[in-house]
């Protein structure tokens, strides 16, 4: 049995570790403010080192402010994909919906540019600008004089600057309001492009010849229902003698 001098306080083991409880205070903080609890717990977990203490409290809240880092970071991830993937499924629903509904293609990223410069044919039937189309498919004719109305349709085996080769109908909006000139622009300039080559035989970019058209204007298209274009081919290097069907030039 062990003795002790009398007036000596017996071994009441080991010293606490004083930052045992900035310990227990950054493991608190891990499940509020995981930032703060992260910084606390190293604090508390590194001065407990140094003094050659296990910090247990400390080394948990590490732990769990970390660990909660990390989730945070996942979930932040994971919904800024999933917003950004339901905000361009609704943009491109929206879009979609619009060009259905007006049946017309949507105008381009780019302005529009036509490949040929204002069309000789007139502005469309009804016009008082164009005067009413003269003109049928096949109908070859002579560019009219500034400022003339007057129709000059010619056989096409003599010279003539423009031959008619399709026409068409633009499908109507949704609510019957002219679509405006871009998008009129567009719809025509692709329709004519389309059916190039099946009158002329090649692609248009592989052709020597270019192609014009008529398309409805605001006016028309509200105060006589016009909806029809009409394509023509011409040459650019001057007048044409003879049809350009099957021309495969």
């Amino acid at each position: 049995m062990s003795q002790y001098t009398p007036g000596q306080r017996p071994p009441v083991g080991p010293p606490e570790d004083p930052d045992k409880t900035l310990g227990f205070v950054g493991l608190g903080l891990s499940f509020v403010v995981n930032i703060a609890g992260l910084i606390v717990s190293a604090v508390a977990l590194q001065n407990s080192r140094k003094a050659g203490y296990r910090n247990s409290p400390a080394l948990a809240g590490l732990i769990v402010s970390a660990s909660t880092l990390v989730l945070g970071f996942v979930m932040a991830i994971v919904i800024t994909v999933l917003t950004f993937t339901i905000t361009f499924g609704v943009l491109a629903m929206a879009a979609a919906s619009a060009v259905a509904s007006d049946g017309l293609p949507g105008e381009t990223s780019e302005p529009y540019d036509p490949a040929v410069p204002p069309s000789p044919l007139g502005e469309g039937p009804g016009d008082p600008a164009g005067g009413p189309f003269a003109y049928d498919i096949g109908d070859c004719f002579l560019e009219p004089e500034p400022g003339s109305n007057d129709v000059d349709v010619v056989d096409c085996d003599e010279p003539h600057d423009y031959e008619v080769y399709d026409e068409f109908e633009v499908p109507d909006t949704s609510d019957g309001a002219y679509p405006g000139d871009d998008r009129m622009d567009y719809a025509a300039d692709e329709g004519c492009l389309e059916r190039y080559e099946d009158f002329t035989g090649i692609a248009w970019e592989d052709s020597i010849y270019d192609f014009t058209y008529a398309a409805p204007t605001e006016t028309t298209w509200t105060e006589d229902d016009d909806r029809l274009v009409l394509c023509a081919a011409f040459d650019p290097e001057g007048p044409l003698r003879g049809s350009l069907e099957g021309v495969e030039e």
